[in-house]
């Protein structure tokens, strides 16, 4: 039985790489304000059914977006701060600076309108009399686009606002929609882009109260990050995305766009005003139509796929303790998922299986207290340190790839490894204190739960058996996974990949029946040697690609 399992794990590896291989895709770092209005959601399957390219989206605001370019977790940028794209571009960091759309920043309100801004056409005024009256105002404060067009706004309108502010200034921190129904909430005055005022159905009292003003102009452009700083990056498929929007058929498609009956986006003129823009790359040759459309994420397929991988992964893991995430970080590697998606889905997954096997040891009586208790006190707050750091993406690819040969090598172990009959030795608090918090922060910055570290320790040093460890490692690795993803999420709200879901689904089934055979039955010796080198071919590709 364990044979035929290990072949059709290795069966449904072999065609995630194959697939993973063969997938032509990249990374978009784009404006909240694109995604919350649908002007994505409309745009990208009609390229990708054009191109068989599949387009990963990270939204976040305008700064952050440069920021993550700026790291090399994103092929081209769609962002609307051209003061900021300019400095981008001269510190090398982009190339190709394209104006793609346009459309407006409104200023919107409570319908009763307070500080009386329905009266004038200038925006900067408007800013004046609402500081004047000291009404309400939200901020989005997130260094967005339109976080930058406030503060230029406030500058035109003479209020030093990081002095003059007051309990009247609300800052959120969020994206625009958020930043809308916090207005709405509150009766409170916002900048907004047009195109997600357009869409946004949760009013309340709020109005449209100014519009128009010249220096409500909102131009975007797409900006291809430079290959000489980032050799990794698919620069191939994000200037085809580039010549794309900027093509008739691209153009057309941003000017059918519609929202609640309004049309908020405007195709750029030719010949526009931007007089440092740069022209696109060489002309690349059009690839050959996909014989079927492309869905905005990955295939079934390939997420069939990577969820068969994933459940014999949790099988064996969840046998051991563990949450799985160093193998789910070898499939994600393999099937060639962008590293700002592999964290977080990781921990996600951790955290699914790690609380099954938790339940799983606990309920058999081979929890200890005693072992757990100081390993998580300090590896809790570690993890949380480690999960709000984001690594340059040579830096991950380095770190997680080593981690990923140290795991092989412990999952090879593991499969020879007997139940511990010596008596146990006592575990000094200090000690203990000392290993959760290094596991811990490892585990932030890697997005593994720390199993693989934890269990050898305990078994090598003779402070627990081998069921034992499995009933501390599991809690211990579901505790470092939350604390990493809740900080992880914190600075980067991008949401997850809608197929993390059926990931989800998969490697809970395979985790519980793998935490019942481990802590009431016995180990799987084949599984683990296999997943070990599964997982070693993983970790060399993190290093050497």
């Amino acid at each position: 039985m364990a044979v035929k399992t290990a072949a059709a794990l290795a069966a449904a590896l072999a065609f995630v790489t194959a697939a993973g291989a063969a997938e032509r895709a990249f990374t978009l770092a784009s404006t909240t304000s694109l995604e919350h209005s649908g002007l994505l959601r409309s745009l990208l399957p009609r390229f990708e059914a054009t191109t068989a390219i599949r387009v990963r989206v990270l939204s976040v605001g305008t700064g952050q977006a440069l920021e993550l370019a700026r790291r090399g977790d994103a092929d081209a940028v769609l962002v609307h701060a051209p003061a900021l794209e300019t400095v981008f571009v001269a510190e090398g960091w982009g190339i190709e600076r394209r104006p793609v759309l346009r459309n407006d920043f409104v200023l919107v309100g409570p319908a009763a309108d307070p500080a009386r801004v329905a009266q004038t056409r200038d925006a900067a005024e408007a800013l004046r009399r609402i500081w004047r009256a000291e009404a309400p105002f939200v901020s989005r404060a997130d260094r967005s686009g339109t976080h930058y067009a406030e503060l230029e706004l406030w500058r035109a309108a003479g209020v030093a606002i990081e002095r003059e502010k007051g309990p009247w200034y609300r800052q959120t921190g969020s994206g625009m929609g958020p930043a809308l129904n916090t207005a709405a909430g509150l009766g409170a005055y916002v900048l907004a882009d047009g195109a997600t005022w357009a869409s946004f159905r949760n009013r309340g009292s709020l109005a449209l109260l100014l519009e128009g003003d010249p220096r409500l102009q909102n131009h975007y452009s797409i900006i291809l990050v430079n290959p000489t700083r980032h050799p990794h990056v698919r620069a191939d498929e994000a200037r085809t995305f580039a010549r794309w929007l900027v093509s008739a058929e691209g153009q057309a498609a941003i000017a059918a766009f519609a929202a609640n009956g309004e049309r908020p986006f405007r195709p750029v003129e030719t010949g526009g005003s931007h007089s440092d823009l740069q022209p696109l790359g060489p002309p690349l040759e059009r690839p050959a139509r996909a014989t079927a459309p492309v869905s905005a994420e990955r295939s079934a397929t390939a997420s069939f796929l990577v969820a068969s991988a994933m459940l014999g992964a949790a099988f064996c893991y969840a046998a051991v303790g563990h949450g799985g995430a160093s193998a789910y970080l070898a499939v994600m590697a393999l099937a060639n998922f962008a590293p700002a998606e592999m964290r977080p889905v990781a921990l996600v997954l951790n955290m699914v299986v790690s609380a099954v096997a938790t339940l799983s040891f606990s309920l058999a009586g081979y929890f200890a207290p005693r072992l757990f208790l100081p390993l998580a006190a300090a590896s809790v707050p570690a993890a949380a340190i480690g999960g709000a750091h984001t690594l340059p993406v040579g830096a991950f690819g380095m770190l997680v790839g080593a981690t990923l040969l140290w795991a092989a090598g412990q999952m090879w172990l593991s499969a020879r490894r007997p139940e511990q009959v010596a008596p146990l030795r006592q575990a000094p608090a200090s000690l203990l204190v000392l290993i959760g918090g290094t596991v811990g922060l490892l585990s932030g910055l890697t997005g593994v739960g720390g199993g693989v570290f934890l269990s050898p320790l305990l078994l090598f040093l003779g402070w627990a058996g081998a069921r034992q460890s499995a009933a501390v490692t599991a809690p211990f690795v579901f505790l470092n996974s939350a604390a990493a993803y809740l900080t992880w999420t914190w600075q980067n709200p991008s949401p997850l990949p809608d197929d993390t879901v059926w990931f989800a689904v998969a490697v809970l089934s395979g985790g519980w029946v793998g935490a019942w055979s481990g802590s009431q039955r016995f180990g799987i010796p084949i599984l683990r040697r296999f997943l070990a080198v599964v997982i070693a071919i993983a970790g060399a590709k993190m290093l050497l690609v």
